[in-house]
């Protein structure tokens, strides 16, 4: 069973991977990624699906990795360690069980049952060792993108059959879903210029 990381050195070090890949002091529709081309969009909801696991192994091949990082940007995952005594923060082999990969956004505490990233998880962002690609997902906005270095390797999101990618318009609809009348012409115009068109 994948665990969370209970160690500050450990953890420090995947923040500082995530970090040169992701800037962790902005939100959507900023752009979030360092050194990253965005390729792709798709809901959040996504995330916890059986093809999620599938899309990490695809994004890791691209890059020759062999880790995959899970780091929750918001809440800090700083804030779990002196209640429960570890980090939101977790790493593991390309070639984990997708159950495992799926079980482990679902696991809570004993003393916190509903306290898993599945739930409470609003920012939380997905990348390898080697920071050739990143997944930020923004679960209140209901999006995710994902991003890659640009190189030698070739990564079509076509080639990931069956994964639901959407436009980057159908993006903005999905965020629609999340503001009470309508999506601010600023924020659509900073998504389209950071995001979109991405495929």
């Amino acid at each position: 069973m994948l665990r969370f990381i209970d160690s500050l050195d450990d953890a420090e070090n995947i923040r500082r991977t995530v970090q040169e890949v992701c800037r962790l002091d902005r939100r959507l529709p900023d752009m979030v990624f360092r050194g990253l081309r965005p390729v792709a969009l798709f809901s959040s909801d996504e995330m916890l699906s059986p093809k999620f696991p599938d899309l990490l192994r695809e994004c890791a091949r691209y890059s020759n990795g062999f880790l995959v990082y899970l780091f929750q940007v918001d809440p800090s995952p700083e804030m779990y360690l002196e209640e429960f005594g570890f980090f939101r923060v977790a790493e593991f082999p390309v070639e984990t069980p997708s159950q495992a990969v799926l079980d482990l956004l679902e696991w809570a505490p004993a003393a916190a049952p509903a306290d898993d990233v599945a739930t409470t998880g609003r920012t939380i962002v997905w990348t390898g060792e080697d920071g050739g690609w990143a997944i930020w997902v923004d679960r209140m906005l209901e999006i995710a993108v994902l991003a890659i270095k640009p190189g030698s390797n070739s990564f079509e999101p076509g080639s990931m059959a069956g994964f639901p990618f959407v436009s980057s318009h159908e993006a903005l609809e999905l965020i629609g879903l999340t503001f009470p009348n309508r999506v601010p012409e600023d924020f659509q115009l900073t998504f389209l210029a950071n995001y979109g068109p991405t495929h």
